[in-house]
């Protein structure tokens, strides 16, 4: 909404989106099947029109720690540069994590640590391999998948 300090409006006027006709509440309130459909917390709503997201640049992993954190997206990639350990994430929640390693020349072993469960492809440290880490955290486990997707 455009609206400044100071200027003085009905509670009509209020009720509108910027160039919308129908008041917030009445959006709010759509019923299933119609244009207007919202997803709704307390209710539960297949989604068939699919997204697409950004990939979060995680930066190069040298030595140390990486804790993967769904804020910023679940879709993260970063660079392996040199040996470290990846941790699971621990953020509250219920969550699923895509992280796409590139292996660099000076490329190291990755450590996987505090996950419930480790599954698929060995990594290797060959310059120019690729990885998906596919990390789910449910309300009791944290578990990674290793492809390789060189």
């Amino acid at each position: 909404m455009n609206i400044l300090d100071g200027v003085t409006a009905t509670a009509t006027e209020l009720n509108y989106v910027d160039g919308v006709t129908s008041a917030i509440q009445t959006q709010l309130d759509a019923k299933e099947g119609t244009d207007a459909e919202i997803l709704r917390a307390d209710t539960d709503d297949n989604v068939t029109g699919g997204y697409t997201a950004t990939s979060d640049d995680d930066g190069t992993k040298s030595s140390g720690t990486y804790t993967p954190d769904p804020a910023g997206g679940n879709f993260k990639h970063i660079i392996n540069g040199g040996a470290f350990t990846l941790a699971a994430p621990t953020a509250t929640g219920c969550y699923t994590m895509v992280i796409e390693v590139a292996n660099n020349a000076s490329a190291g072993a990755i450590t996987f640590s505090g996950f419930d469960k480790e599954s698929g492809d060995t990594l290797t440290t060959t310059d120019g391999d690729d990885f998906q880490l596919v990390i789910t955290k449910s309300s009791a486990k944290v578990s990674v998948t290793k492809l390789d997707v060189s």
